[in-house]
């Protein structure tokens, strides 16, 4: 025994004995889904169903009595034939997949006055009338006739023609109030019963095959499944290790698995692919760099910026390729992210062609799977124009309010006497010439 139990264990260990136990506990999550949802789901929405027929079917029913209604309304009938020739077309209407359903009715005393299958009920009083439970089920007719005027009611009764048969049965009531009756008819909750259990025993069936199949598949495909899943798993390694380090243009080689086990790493890729394509995306130059502050990968509107291809910066420092004025300081916004494993930003001046800019620029740390900051991004935005547009508004407010201080002052010379004053305008420039 302890033999039997050292080698299940040292199987469970191996990569084979993982898949397999993941095979077997796939079925049995699929076993409980089946028996703790889907069976009582398909009961319930049948039960629904059929309920909301059973619904339909007795309006039918009491479309024939209105027609019959509506003749005597007429004159064309008495009202004893137009109730005569109601109950004999409701007494042979069936319905069902057998069309062994049917419907009776009985009045609000409650009477019995047409009962297909009990036709020694009618005329009978049944107001103490009760199932095997003691429920007064015409009582309970009449009681929901009378406060909503239709309904449904769970009852025992005898399954369809076969007076030894008692069951659960839900119907559904309506009244007819022209001649005080109720119709009624029901769905039994042996037939639903029946349908789930039917359901169920052919998938204990499909699921035990399906354990079979999955315990002899695994076994089988065992050996070279672990070896694929070990390739797997070192190109997933790969990608992860490169694409935290920065390099978001490395993806990994499907052609190393198996063409079955292609998908996922093609997936992996994809997966990279839409983080890439949105870093790409960005209208400003955004750049990854490691710890060592080695370009990895540079966005299209980077290299845009600086006219350079990938090959040609990868790899190189960043303050040779995006020089500003915190490259080489204390000021340096990634070498700051890495040594507090924050985010850093700025602004600062940048020389770029013949152009000086004020650029912002924001450093973003990017953690591996131990919690440790592996790279960074850095996002460059040109606010120059914001930054001159800034200058200009202050330029003119300094000069509106110099301007209105010299009038405040002249008024109050003007206002004791003083005629010397001086109201020449200052002289502008393009930016406050409008404002004079």
């Amino acid at each position: 025994m302890r033999s039997l139990a050292t080698k299940v264990s040292a199987g469970i260990r191996t990569i084979r004995g993982k898949i397999l136990l993941l095979g077997v506990a796939m079925v049995f999550m699929f076993v409980l889904v089946v028996f703790a949802w889907i069976i009582p789901q398909m009961h319930d929405n049948l039960l629904s169903s059929k309920k909301e027929a059973t619904k339909s079917e007795t309006q039918t029913a009491w479309s024939v009595l209105d027609f019959y209604w509506r003749l005597e309304e007429a004159g064309e009938v008495t009202r004893e034939e137009a109730q005569l020739a109601a109950l004999e077309t409701v007494r042979g209407m069936r319905y069902g997949p057998d069309s062994a359903d049917y419907f009776w009715i009985n009045d609000f005393s409650p009477t019995m006055v047409m009962h297909p299958f009990k036709p020694e009920l009618e005329g009978k009083d049944l107001s103490e009338n009760k199932d095997p439970r003691g429920k007064r089920l015409f009582m309970d007719f009449v009681e929901i006739c009378r406060k909503d005027g239709e309904g449904f009611s769970e009852y025992m009764w005898q399954y369809k023609n076969d007076a030894s048969r008692i069951v659960s049965k839900i119907s559904y009531v309506k009244s007819f109030e022209p001649w005080g009756w109720i119709i009624g008819t029901g769905v039994y909750l042996e037939d639903v019963n029946a349908s789930v259990s039917r359901f169920r025993n052919v998938m204990i069936a499909a699921m035990g095959l399906s354990l079979l199949v999955v315990v002899v598949l695994f076994l089988l495909l065992g050996r070279s499944i672990s070896c694929e899943v070990k390739q797997i798993g070192d190109e997933a390694a790969a990608v992860y290790r490169e694409v935290t380090n920065g390099d978001l243009a490395y993806r990994s080689d499907p052609a190393r698995v198996g063409t079955e086990f292609r998908p996922i790493l093609e997936e992996i890729n994809s997966i990279v692919d839409i983080f890439t394509a949105y870093i790409d995306s960005r209208p400003a130059p955004t750049f990854t760099v490691d710890r060592n502050l080695d370009i990895r990968y540079v966005n299209s509107a980077g290299l845009e910026f600086i006219g350079k291809g990938m090959h040609q910066v990868k790899g190189n420092k960043c303050h040779a390729v995006f020089g500003h004025g915190a490259c080489g300081t204390a000021d340096c916004l990634c070498a700051s992210s890495f040594q507090k494993g924050t985010s850093s930003y700025g602004e600062f001046p940048m020389h770029h062609g013949e152009k000086e800019m004020i650029i912002n620029s924001t450093s973003l740390p990017i953690f591996n799977q131990e919690g440790e900051m592996s790279s960074c991004f850095e996002l460059i935005t040109d606010v120059t124009s914001r930054k001159e547009q800034e200058a200009r508004e202050r330029k003119v407010g300094d000069y509106q309010t110099r301007e209105t201080e010299k009038l405040t002052r002249a008024l109050e010379s003007l206002s004791q006497g003083d005629l010397q004053v001086d109201l020449e305008v200052e002289a502008g420039d393009e930016d406050t010439e409008e404002t004079r």
